[in-house]
């Protein structure tokens, strides 16, 4: 049986590939950004996507979707945001990034689907924010509530981007038997005939920035940003390993190549999120890093949509 998905806060489209490629009809999307929302549509046609608010739909409107799944903005929990609200709480009921997770809980509440999937940044797991999601959920009529972290470079990407999971169906994914391709030999196998690759144009750098570059040691980074918090940092503008996987990726995430003395492109960053060759990004280049950088990898995404299949299936036994 196939069954359908709704996708909110769609961005590019990551996760709805990765339910796509497992096997799900994704009915239609929702993204309020229009470059996202071009973006989506460019590659994934088939798909009914409405550049609009979530909070501004008519749930009811999607009752008899069998999954609804969503990724909505990071902003409000991210350590690297300087802006973030001291108070955990706050940053869910009084920041309008935040807000929107409520939102997607409010759609879930009057649509009731058989599944539902919410993806968040790592740093939304404190005692405080998660334990009024749980009350909302609650409220919602949800029943049990999963939380499950998983790294996407466990499934295909080669990124260490670790997503925050909660859904109202277990997720025990084990990892497959062959990883993802650490960052230097996915560099070399991709490097032929790059001068037909769409999002692969190469960013010119002002020399004193060149300069630094060049004296850059593989795992050294140019620009850290500090995490509101604590005494660690984020490593941007970093030298990739190699023989390792790349730090976590964002949309404000730029990376320097393993071997060459110049940042990353699009392309490349999108090969590291596990985006397949053909999939497109439009809009300026900024928004083109944010559209890689904001989205679930689809390895991921695909692996996670496989384990809500094996959830619906079996609820569907059960009923029979």
């Amino acid at each position: 049986m196939t069954f359908s998905v709704v996708d909110l806060f769609a961005g590019a489209g990551g996760l709805s590939l990765g339910f796509k490629t497992a096997g799900f009809k994704v009915m239609s999307a929702v993204e309020a950004n229009k470059y996202m929302t071009e973006a989506y549509h460019a590659n994934l046609p088939d798909v009914k996507i409405q550049q609009k608010e979530v909070v501004d739909l008519v749930p009811e409107s999607f009752m008899g979707v069998d999954v609804v799944v969503g990724a909505p903005p990071y902003e409000a929990f991210m350590a690297t945001n300087k802006e973030r609200r001291k108070e955990p709480r706050d940053r869910l009921y009084e920041d309008h990034h935040g807000e929107t997770v409520l939102h997607f809980v409010d759609f879930i509440a009057a649509s009731r689907p058989k599944a539902w999937l919410l993806e968040l940044h790592p740093d939304a797991a404190e005692d405080d924010i998660m334990q009024s999601l749980g009350e909302e959920f609650a409220k919602a009529g949800s029943g049990q509530v999963y939380v499950t972290f998983l790294n996407a470079a466990d499934f295909g990407a080669t990124t260490d981007r670790v997503s925050l999971f909660l859904s109202n169906v277990p997720l025990e994914p084990e990892p497959p038997e062959e990883m993802g391709p650490p960052v230097g030999a996915l560099m070399e196998e991709t490097e032929e005939d790059e001068n037909e690759t769409s999002n692969h144009e190469i960013d010119t750098l002002p020399p004193e920035k060149l300069t630094k570059i060049q004296s850059l040691e593989p795992g050294d980074c140019l620009e850290p940003i500090s995490l509101n918090g604590h005494d660690e940092v984020y490593p941007n503008w970093f030298r990739l390993i190699p023989e390792a996987t790349a730090p976590p990726m964002y949309g404000f995430t730029r990376f320097v190549h393993p071997f060459e003395d110049r940042l990353c492109t699009v392309r490349e960053f999108a090969r590291l999120m596990g985006f397949p060759e053909n999939f497109v990004f439009t809009g300026q280049r900024n928004l083109q890093f944010d559209a890689v950088g904001n989205a679930v990898p689809p390895p991921l995404a695909r692996r996670v949509a496989s384990e809500v299949g094996l959830a619906l299936t079996q609820m569907q036994k059960n009923i029979a």
